[in-house]
């Protein structure tokens, strides 16, 4: 199912699917992100509420697993975008286009869930300045 998520005025499109949530590092969503970390948070628990809402059942993904993943993709879009724009190798692209999707699911239908699990201890760390809005 395609929606839209308003984020503080920023329309970040999510697709849900019954184990997963997908997202695109778009404009609005990097927007959303460049103006707060609070917005990603805000963006990633509105997106487990919409899943749970819809399916009936909670995906079995920690919010900051969640909320690292999106980060991780965001911030890594970000760096291969500016690596493409000194050199437009076939790798880059590759690897820009892989970042740019963001697709969460439960461990037994994402295969680097463990990966973001484990690195979901960075977000208190990321989000140390952060307020809660």
């Amino acid at each position: 199912m395609d929606t839209r998520v308003d984020i503080s005025g920023y329309c970040i499109k999510v697709n849900l699917k019954q184990y997963s949530v997908h997202l695109v590092c778009n404009f609005e969503l990097m927007e959303a992100m460049k103006a707060s970390f609070g917005n990603v948070e805000k963006l990633c628990r509105q997106v487990l509420d919409l899943h749970e809402q819809h399916f009936g059942v909670s995906l079995k993904v920690p919010i900051n697993s969640l909320i690292i993943e999106v980060l991780g993709h965001a911030y890594a879009y970000r760096v291969l975008l500016q690596l493409r724009k000194v050199a437009d190798l076939k790798i880059f692209r590759k690897f820009s286009l892989n970042a740019c999707h963001i697709d969460c699911g439960d461990s037994a239908h994402d295969s680097n869930r463990w990966f973001w699990d484990m690195m979901g201890f960075l977000k208190p760390v990321l989000f140390l300045g952060v307020r809660e809005a």
